[in-house]
């Protein structure tokens, strides 16, 4: 292991095991159907760097806001700003359970006029369904629902809202296993998003989610080019969110493809940002 893959493990490392400590859970707690618990003291002593999924596991397990603390625009429910406001914070601390709870409690839904409000209504309450993986099968029809008020199919995302139900449908289809109608909706808002009609903070996650789907195909080239893209998207915005994960993406990426010195130049870029979370979270 290099000199500055050494930093990073450590770093990473020590981060993990001073926030497991702080709230008294061991090593085998940690890595309960995330990975093995040797994986975990492999980590904690420097030895080997999570990949960006198994970090973020990690960081939801210990409730460690990762980069979604620099979200700062929510998607707001006109109607109803107060409870947009706590669904917000909820979501962006990972509280599926009372995000669920307190849509399930309120009549708010009955009283929501605008397709857009009803639209990002589905939207919380289908990312809540998948992230507690109560019924993906749901999620995708509320989803597909709330798209059907503004869109007909084939889809053809343009709003912000509109963009997100596509994108994160797409995500679930790739869940179970459906290939073709995932590679069919991420093309589709990965055209939208190019033409740049839309900036919101929010959609900082398309090109990420489109990236890392064809990453997993092992399409490496055209992931690569997604993923730069996406990155000097965040950057134009001045934004944050999701810097770490497009720098360590692309980092890979150029890995796979053979070319070290443009890898170790992103995986520099996501030690900034990952110091930048660290001194943020502690």
């Amino acid at each position: 292991m290099g000199e500055h893959n050494f930093n990073v493990a450590e770093k990473l490392g020590s981060f993990i095991k001073l926030n497991r400590l702080k709230i008294g859970m061991t090593q085998y707690q940690l890595a309960e159907n995330i990975c093995s618990q040797s994986m975990i003291s492999s980590i904690e002593r420097g030895i080997d760097v999570p990949n960006v999924v198994l970090f973020t596991q990690i960081c939801q397990r210990l409730n460690i806001r990762t980069t979604d603390q620099f979200l700062t625009q929510s998607l707001d429910i006109n109607s109803f700003l107060e409870f947009s406001d706590t669904l917000f914070e909820l979501c962006k601390k990972h509280q599926y359970k009372d995000m669920l709870t307190l849509m399930n409690k309120s009549d708010i839904l009955e009283k929501l006029v605008s397709d857009q409000d009803i639209q990002i209504y589905y939207y919380y309450y289908s990312c809540a369904l998948y992230h507690l993986k109560i019924d993906t099968t749901d999620a995708i029809r509320y989803l597909k629902l709330a798209a059907h008020f503004t869109m007909a199919q084939p889809y053809n995302p343009k709003s912000e809202i509109e963009m997100l139900l596509i994108n994160t449908l797409a995500s679930f289809y790739l869940e179970i296993g459906n290939f073709e109608k995932s590679s069919i909706l991420f093309e589709s808002v990965y055209k939208q998003f190019m033409k740049g009609t839309v900036m919101s903070e929010n959609l900082n996650v398309i090109l990420y989610h489109y990236g890392d789907y064809l990453y997993a195909t092992k399409n490496y080239t055209q992931a690569l080019k997604v993923f730069l893209n996406g990155f000097d998207a965040v950057i134009m915005k001045q934004s944050y969110f999701m810097l770490a994960e497009y720098a360590l993406s692309i980092s890979q990426c150029y890995e796979k493809l053979g070319d070290h010195l443009k890898s170790e130049h992103y995986h520099n870029k996501h030690v900034v940002f990952f110091d930048i979370l660290t001194r943020n979270t502690q």
